[in-house]
């Protein structure tokens, strides 16, 4: 448990990050709102210490962690596009029965997550990149169904990186939305479109099929 939560960042936080800043640039509005949403985190922190005699960092962890809730939006959706491919875990209690069928203590189960992520029956786009699935109504419609997600894992194994990911996730998300980036194709050409991605790693985000780079700079006022 001590090593997933001090290695979370070893596997898919970097990847997951790449990710939403590609949906970001291809998506302005929402591109938009993730800027707004720094900003205004940046604006609240200097008000803090012009007006109030207790001194405070720029940004403190609580508050990135409580005052981002288009970030919180933005994180799943990236995840429930991402993982697609199966998901495996060995059943470690009692014989149980799906579908009047016997499966036996010990057996390795393995089960197709893109079954759940892209069904629009729980998510109404799910081919497009929609953090509004992630909505607080969204979410509540969904709970009547059982689990529905799994970026995360569900049950008794949920990441245990979680909120340090999630974390990791946000801060360099809010620095770099201080830059302008662009995303490019592999001939140095404007990309519109996320690109798609590969389907062929188990556990982790797998690379898009195509090379692209995000080319940012320094944003100049004015």
């Amino acid at each position: 448990l001590l090593s997933t939560m001090l290695f979370a960042a070893t596997t898919n936080t970097g990847n997951v990050v790449t990710w939403i800043l590609l949906h970001l640039e291809a998506n302005p509005k929402w591109k938009v709102l993730v800027q707004n949403e720094a900003r205004q985190l940046y604006e609240d922190s200097l008000a803090f210490g012009r007006y109030n005699d207790t001194p405070k960092p720029p940004l403190s962890m609580h508050s990135i962690e409580t005052q981002t809730p288009i970030l919180d939006l933005c994180i799943p959706e990236t995840l429930r596009m991402l993982f697609k491919g199966p998901f495996m875990r060995r059943s470690m209690g009692g014989d149980i029965f799906v579908d009047q069928k016997r499966i036996p203590h010990g057996t390795y189960i393995m089960f197709p997550t893109g079954d759940l992520h892209d069904n629009a029956y729980f998510y109404s786009t799910p081919k497009e990149f929609n953090p509004e699935h992630f909505s607080a109504d969204a979410v509540q419609e969904r709970q009547q169904h059982g689990t529905t997600f799994l970026g995360w894992g569900a049950g008794r194994h949920v990441c245990a990186g979680k909120r340090a990911a999630q974390m990791l996730m946000k801060i360099t998300i809010i620095l770099l939305s201080q830059f302008d980036i662009q995303m490019l194709d592999e001939g140095g050409e404007p990309m519109q479109k996320t690109p798609e991605h590969l389907e062929d790693v188990l556990f982790k985000v797998c690379r898009s099929k195509q090379a692209v780079t995000l080319r940012y700079e320094v944003r100049r006022c004015g």
